[in-house]
């Protein structure tokens, strides 16, 4: 059993069968939202959660906008990054014998 984040109750492949549930028994139903909440009740997890899960799968399939998990993480990590590299470059500037290379150094860099 995998779990991802250790705070989650749910395990990968637990969410993964309830999400394919919805996703393969949806004609029965008259809805959407009605096979999420009968799906949820069977796994023990509210419909808001359930319908969370289905909507992240459409992400990772393309069905639907927004950001996959790995694109996340990509951002994430440029995010990280970006603020190391501004927490240098207020070091550099605030010492006004380095400030000078600091600027030279930044303008020699490739875009």
């Amino acid at each position: 059993m995998t779990k991802g984040n250790p705070g989650n109750r749910f395990s990968t492949e637990i969410r993964a069968r309830a999400v394919r549930m919805v996703l393969e028994n949806e004609a029965d139903y008259k809805s959407r939202s009605q096979a999420v909440a009968s799906i949820a009740e069977k796994f023990g997890c509210s419909s808001a959660t359930l319908r969370d899960w289905v909507n992240r799968q459409a992400v990772e399939d393309g069905d639907r906008d927004g950001l996959t998990q790995s694109e996340r993480e990509e951002l994430k990590a440029l995010q990280r990054e970006n603020r190391e590299l501004m927490s240098y470059a207020r070091f550099w500037v605030t010492r006004p014998d380095q400030a000078a290379r600091f600027s030279v150094s930044c303008s020699a860099t490739p875009s």
